[in-house]
């Protein structure tokens, strides 16, 4: 599921209102609409941002730990990378590069279980239910 055309990233892109428009591995890249930032924070909660970007034509999407893969972001030409858990210095290398990062923290696994669920509910003798993690995490000076 994290490594699939149509997983996890295509799924989450979805969430958003957006159409992957390409996959680069396990990358997918989708073109802002000029509506990103408010669809984000319509349909996003709980996110952290670094470095806003002047301007959001090609965003990337890799969900889970993705730092790794900034290099892979900025050579595929993306303003802004989706994902979480960015370390300091990927964070530097994206704010030298103008690349906006957005940490979504563990979202994903809400989308994995509502993508499973469905389609594990064509099975009429299976009883389906999705767990909603209620936690927060209080941060200092808020």
């Amino acid at each position: 599921f994290d490594n699939s055309s149509v997983g996890m990233n295509y799924h989450y892109i979805k969430k958003l209102g957006y159409t992957p428009s390409s996959s680069e591995g396990m990358i997918q890249i989708f073109e802002n609409d000029g509506h990103f930032i408010d669809n984000l924070m319509k349909n996003v909660k709980n996110i952290r941002v670094y470095n806003i970007a002047p301007k959001i034509n090609r965003i990337a999407v890799l969900l889970g730990s993705g730092g790794s893969f900034i290099e892979e972001v900025k050579a595929l030409d993306c303003d802004v990378f989706i994902s979480s858990e960015f370390k300091h210095h990927e964070i530097l290398y994206a704010k030298e590069h103008g690349i906006m990062l957005v940490d979504v923290t563990h979202q994903a696994e809400g989308v994995f279980a509502n993508v499973i669920a469905e389609f594990l509910s064509e099975y009429k003798d299976l009883e389906i239910g999705v767990y909603k993690d209620t936690y927060e995490v209080d941060i200092l000076g808020r």
